[in-house]
């Protein structure tokens, strides 16, 4: 797993800063590092359980994240191969801010928009 995060993909409003937009997510990391993102119990049982519900359709996942966020206090943008960049956190350093959870409970997941019979995967 390269890079974990939330998203939203319904919000019109786009944080950008000296010129970089930033998409509308959260880098996800466990609090110890040594334990990997693979190996969170919780967090494990919530993509399963994420996984089976998609089968029914689009679906809303709700959670509580305890732990650290973190973001810088000026998004700034810097030189990388002659192309300015944001330097931010997960991934290629591509969201703008990251939680650093200790522990993931209530886990909520409702189909928000269900899938039509012999409509396939998505």
């Amino acid at each position: 797993m390269e890079s974990t995060f939330l998203t939203d993909e319904t919000c019109d409003l786009k944080l950008v800063t000296d010129g970089i937009e930033w998409p509308n997510a959260i880098s996800i990391q466990t609090e110890d590092p040594a334990k990997g993102m693979d190996d969170s119990r919780s967090f494990q049982q919530m993509l399963d359980q994420r996984r089976a519900a998609r089968e029914k359709g689009d679906v809303r996942v709700t959670i509580t994240m305890v732990g650290r966020f973190e973001t810088f206090q000026m998004l700034r943008k810097y030189l990388l191969n002659g192309l300015f960049t944001g330097f931010g956190f997960g991934h290629l350093a591509t969201f703008p801010a990251q939680i650093h959870y200790k522990t993931l409970t209530d886990v909520v997941i409702t189909t928000v928009l269900e899938k039509s019979p012999g409509s396939g995967s998505r």
